[in-house]
């Protein structure tokens, strides 16, 4: 199971007095996998004047965050960072539970009795037990909220959405489409358009190739980067187990 460092979580709010005095119209948490705190220090000249530097120049900064649990996952800290609460309380243990009636091991997120969109996995939040900052925010509004949440994967999309969300949209591993699960009411149109479309990854994958967007001389964080080994990828949709993050 791989591990996850989570180092950054922003709220984007409006910041100045009057505007912390009324309710923000707008709420997004970001979460970034396997980052390490130092690297946006060591890194933070290469970042542009609206990103990384906005929110650590006028946002609030902990450098020190700690969880209270061991063997930590990604399941396990995405619960606990959107719940607020640890694994005794919101039952999200890890990625994976051994079910004893069928004896084998399942993910967390898994819910027969829910189909997916564009996936074939069965998941839901169900076994997640506390409410995510998305759930409260429509218990406050009275479900007058839209609660979305985008993600790589399905463990962090469904577990950051949480229950009472309109929507939690993940890559599939199998076919590089936008999925969802039908726990979540109603597929957007434009999800449908976008998936079938030309813009899909899965359309333009054979043309994509990723490459650092600076020359390797700006990264001067990494004493082992060397300029005359340049890093390189191009992506194929023929190779095996081509869409997994």
């Amino acid at each position: 199971m791989r591990k996850i460092i989570t180092s950054l979580i922003a709220i984007l709010v409006v910041t100045n007095l009057e505007a912390q005095q009324r309710t923000p119209k707008l709420v997004v948490c970001i979460t970034v996998d396997q980052l390490r705190g130092d690297y946006i220090e060591y890194f933070y000249n290469t970042f542009g004047e609206r990103g990384f530097k906005r929110l650590m120049n006028e946002g609030l900064v902990y450098n020190n965050i700690k969880f209270e649990f061991s063997d930590i996952d990604q399941a396990s800290a995405f619960a606990t960072l959107f719940t607020g609460s640890n694994p005794c309380f919101h039952g999200v243990t890890g990625s994976k539970y051994y079910d004893f009636e069928n004896d084998k091991e399942v993910s967390i997120l898994y819910d027969k009795d829910y189909i997916g969109n564009y996936t074939r996995e069965n998941y839901s939040p169900k076994k997640m037990f506390s409410s995510t900052i998305g759930d409260e925010l429509k218990i406050a509004s009275k479900g007058r909220s839209d609660v979305y949440a985008i993600a790589p994967d399905a463990e962090s999309a469904i577990l950051s959405a949480g229950h009472a969300a309109n929507g939690a949209f993940w890559m599939d591993d199998m076919n590089g489409k936008w999925a969802t699960t039908t726990y979540y009411k109603g597929l957007p149109w434009y999800v449908d358009r976008y998936n079938n479309g030309v813009e899909s990854l899965s359309a333009r994958l054979e043309q994509m190739v990723w490459t650092p967007t600076l020359s390797l001389d700006k990264y001067n964080a990494f004493p082992y980067v060397l300029d005359d080994i340049p890093f390189k990828y191009t992506f194929n949709e023929k190779t095996n187990d081509c869409f997994p993050k």
